[in-house]
């Protein structure tokens, strides 16, 4: 049954049903097990006059005649080879894996010849389906082969996408980099224009600055000018303010007096008006010695000529008196007064009289701006450490945001009414904030408009520059180790100071400062120190006066004195005697360089040259110093006993060419036991000469030197220098032996 099936097409599904076989009254049903058609070879249709495939999905009880599907259902479950009556014929039952198929055989046709048909035709099918079957298996191999191919073509499809997209990267960068160098072209081509039009713009230039450099000549010649008119103009008005100041309180002087004599009723007594009148005189009277004191101070500011005058102090002490200073003044407007210095300092040390002007001001302009029955309140505080803050609080009239920093102008007010209703020249506080800024110190307004106002003043405890000052010039005992050679050093700049104590602190040289010429000299006179430093632009007495005073003194003479200066004036500083001059700023290696070699003549590298021959003393002179070696030099042998009596010699060059006698004797001195063990001694004298001396100066003698090296020539100085060195360096080490 089941080659009678596949006779009729391929596996039959519902898919893809088999053909109907054409000429045949085989009629061939399959049914599901619900007894539904599911496929149908098309005889039953012509049969019935129905479309093809009519039958598909009908049930199978409608081709009964009594339509019964009970009968249906258990026939539908018998066994292969039960026949199924249908209206149609009776069909025969059988099962494969396809379902349960009804076939009806033809009624009137040769069997045999009909199986026999079968038969070969499902011989046919069984070769068809063979090479069906080797056709399948061939096509899954191909199958196979092309999905590798697929997936190896996906793969190389991806190879390939990602070199794409690496060459469209690379063609992103090329265009990039072509559009760079397309740019540099253009910028090289721009740079290149702007040089030719540079080029052309200097040679232009080129013969314009000559007329420039004239014209600047000119204008600085006229600067120059102006500046002197303006020095002059500045050194004039002070001098004005000053005889001005002098020739208004010499009258007011007088006011102040006689009106002190009218009130205490010296010139008789006075009624009540004219005792109101004498206190309106006196009143208006401090009010132009304030203004008169204000108007000075200002100028000595601007001038650059108000001096500080550091001292100790207590600021409580200062508000005390500025209460009192103001307390009348409160008193006429009913003001209360709240004074607060709890947390203090309680010593500071600024200039003291500054500071009481700096509170005076700003009181006194908190009570004149306050109106009656107001508060006024100072208050100082302490707990920043190394500063102090002083405050000054006021109920008064308050002042503008936009007017806070104009106030502090010299000769300014909040508005030309304020100055007609309060009076005032408006100096106060421009004052004060000149002074808070001479002490290193800020002031600064709080307000707001009909508030009243604040003012702020933060000033160190100690100024920077007193510290400085205090630091520069520490006494040698707290400066450092004990056996270090001082060096003072005269500067009124305390800066200076300090960088020459850490300059030379590495050195091993100890650093003694001296703000003023005065002071430089006493220390010198205290400490003789090993060198002195000295700044030539100082007040009251310069660096030259200064200069004069050591080298005039015998006990400080022969100290070296190094000048360190803006000004160049090396000649006249070695003039003056001054041991090296160096022009700031200084180089620290030159400076240590310059002391090093100090150090080394201080020492015991000194030599006593004795020689008749002043050209011989001087050759001598000269190559010893460049030896680094302090040189004395006497012309004969009774010189030679009394620089003998200063100073003991590291190396005496003696002349053979001065008298025997006195040869003898300068000989017997340096053999004594002072000398013995510290000087060695040189002979100068020609070959022949030593010859015909005596063994015992011969034995005295360290060594002997040729003086037919000391003529003048370089070849001769270049001999004797090596000369010198050898002998030198032979003394040397006989000096360092056990």
């Amino acid at each position: 049954m089941t080659d009678l099936v596949s006779s009729s097409g391929s596996a039959g599904t519902d898919q893809d049903p088999p053909t109907p076989l054409p000429r045949f009254d085989i009629a061939v049903l399959r049914v599901d097990p619900d007894g539904r058609v599911r496929f149908s070879n098309g005889v039953l249709e012509r049969e019935l006059a129905r479309e093809p495939r009519a039958l598909v999905g009908r049930p199978l009880h409608e081709l009964a005649d009594d339509r019964s599907r009970e009968r249906i259902a258990n026939a539908l479950e018998a066994a292969d080879g039960t026949e199924l009556s249908l209206a149609n014929g009776v069909f025969q039952i059988a099962r494969d894996e396809h379902g349960v198929w009804l076939v009806r055989l033809p009624i009137d046709s040769d069997s045999t010849r009909l199986r026999a048909d079968i038969d070969e035709r499902n011989e046919d099918l069984a070769r068809t389906n063979g090479s069906l079957a080797k056709a399948i298996e061939q096509l899954k191999e191909q199958k196979e082969e092309l999905e590798q191919q697929k997936e190896e073509l996906e793969l190389q499809t991806e190879q390939l996408s990602e070199q794409a997209t690496e060459l469209e990267m690379q063609m992103e960068q090329l265009e990039v980099q072509k559009a760079e160098l397309e740019r540099q072209k253009e910028e090289l081509g721009r740079q290149a224009e702007f040089l030719a039009e540079a080029r052309r713009r200097a040679e232009a230039q080129a013969n314009e600055y000559k007329q420039v450099s004239d014209l600047l000549h000119s204008a600085n010649e006229q600067l120059e000018e102006r500046a002197q008119a303006l020095r002059d103009a500045t050194e004039a008005k002070s001098r004005f303010l000053a005889t001005m100041s002098h020739e208004l309180r010499t009258p007011l002087n007088a006011v102040l007096g006689y009106s002190g004599l009218l009130r205490d009723g010296v010139y008789g007594a006075m009624n009540e008006a004219q005792e109101r009148a004498i206190l309106n005189i006196v009143r208006r009277a401090k009010d132009l010695q304030l203004l008169i004191d204000d108007v000075l101070d200002l100028s000595k500011i601007e001038a650059g000529r108000m001096e500080l005058r550091y001292e100790e102090f207590d600021p409580r002490v200062i508000l005390a008196e500025v209460e009192e200073t103001i307390a009348p003044l409160a008193s006429e407007k009913k003001l209360q007064l709240k004074m607060s210095a709890t947390s203090a300092p309680a010593h500071v040390r600024l200039d003291r009289t500054k500071y009481k002007q700096i509170l005076t001001n700003l009181a006194s302009n908190a009570v004149k701006f306050t109106p009656f029955g107001g508060t006024v309140e100072i208050t100082i505080d302490g707990s920043a450490g190394t500063q102090f803050v002083t405050r000054v609080r006021d109920t008064g009239i308050g002042i503008a945001p936009q007017n806070l920093e104009r106030i502090f102008e010299s000769f300014r007010q909040v508005e030309d009414g304020t100055t007609r209703r309060y009076g005032g020249t408006g100096l106060g506080l421009a004052i004060a904030r000149r002074l808070t800024e001479l002490m290193n110190g800020t002031i600064r307004a709080e307000s707001t408009l009909g508030q009243g106002a604040t003012f702020v003043v933060t000033l160190p405890v100690v100024s920077e520059e007193e510290a400085q000052a205090v630091a520069a010039t520490e006494t040698p005992e707290a400066a450092g180790a004990a056996n270090d050679p001082v060096i003072l050093a005269i500067d009124d700049d305390p800066e200076v100071i300090l960088l020459l104590r850490d300059s030379l602190a590495a050195a091993r040289f100890r650093v003694v400062g001296a703000l003023d010429a005065n002071r430089g000299l006493e220390l010198a006179r205290m400490l003789k120190p090993f060198a002195i430093t000295l700044d030539i632009m100082m007040p009251e007495k310069d660096g030259w006066e200064v200069l004069k005073e050591l080298k005039a003194d015998p006990e400080l003479a022969d100290i070296p004195v190094l000048i360190m200066s803006i000004v160049s004036e090396r000649a006249l500083g070695f003039s003056l005697g001054v041991t090296d001059y160096l022009v700031k700023p200084v180089d620290r290696k030159v400076l240590i360089d310059v002391l090093e070699r100090l150090r080394e003549r201080r020492e015991g590298r000194v030599a006593l040259v004795v020689d008749e021959d002043p050209d011989a003393r001087s050759v001598l002179e000269d190559l010893l110093r460049s030896l680094h070696f302090e040189v004395r030099c006497v012309a004969g042998g009774t010189e030679a006993l009394q620089a003998l009596d200063d100073t003991v010699p590291t190396v005496l060059f003696l002349s053979v060419t001065i008298p025997e006698d006195e040869l003898a004797a300068v000989i017997a001195r340096v053999q004594s036991a002072r000398y013995a063990d510290q000087t060695r001694t040189v002979l100068v004298a020609r070959t022949d000469e030593e010859q015909r001396h005596r063994d015992w100066l011969r034995r005295a003698a360290t060594a002997v030197i040729d003086d037919s090296a000391l003529d003048q020539g370089e070849t001769s100085r270049e001999a004797l220098m090596a000369q010198l060195r050898s002998v030198l360096a032979e003394i040397t080490a006989r000096q360092s032996a056990p």
